[in-house]
């Protein structure tokens, strides 16, 4: 047998890197077979949805990008001023003047903040077609329903993907608490697991 050094063998030798020998085969194998997923378009769903053209996503894209930078400098603020709210109140003697000119200014960024969105979606709803709006009411008579179709799920009348819920509404106090655990599921339950899906049922007609 072939030796090595000071006595080593060749067996010997090659044992450390047997599990490395072992594995390369198999990531060269991965790295020719994976591929990574392609990054998702933005407004990828309303794109489709409403025939969305490339320049109307893009000036949508800018007028968010607009708001976004506004409201960045709003939430800055508002930190500030919960910093100095803070400060003030720790003191032993309260500025009540201070304290709620403070308050004051929170609620004056807020309603920047509200008025800015309003008006950037007025302003993204203005690039769509008639019919593309028709289209986005049909989005926006679903969000009406919200709340109920939450109930229908609470109550086990409609599946919902993901985590099997915590619980359903029996009427009883302690199912109270269940539309939050209803909302965030079992824990340990999630995505990737198979088997988390509760079916949707379809409903039969009833007979008359």
């Amino acid at each position: 047998m072939e030796t090595l050094g000071r006595g080593r063998n060749y067996t010997e030798f090659m044992k450390p890197f047997g599990p490395i020998l072992f594995l390369c085969p198999a990531l060269v194998a991965l790295s020719q077979t994976t591929t990574l997923p392609l990054p998702q378009q933005p407004l990828s769903q309303v794109r489709q949805f409403l025939g969305l053209t490339d320049d109307q996503v893009n000036t949508i894209l800018k007028n968010n990008n607009d708001y976004n930078t506004f409201s960045f400098q709003q939430q800055r603020q508002i930190q500030n001023a919960q910093s100095q709210i803070a400060v003030e109140i720790a003191k032993e003697q309260i500025d009540p003047m201070a304290v709620g000119t403070l308050y004051a200014g929170i609620e004056s960024a807020c309603r920047d903040l509200r008025d800015r969105a309003a008006t950037a979606q007025k302003q993204n709803i203005s690039v769509l077609t008639d019919a593309q709006k028709a289209k986005l009411n049909v989005l926006n008579d679903a969000m009406k329903l919200a709340a109920t179709i939450s109930e229908a799920q609470f109550g086990n009348l409609l599946g919902s993907a993901g985590s099997p819920p915590f619980a359903f509404n029996t009427g009883s106090s302690i199912t109270s608490v269940g539309i939050a655990g209803f909302i965030s599921g079992v824990p340990g339950c999630g995505s990737p697991f198979p088997g988390n899906i509760i079916p949707a049922i379809r409903i039969d007609p009833v007979a008359p």
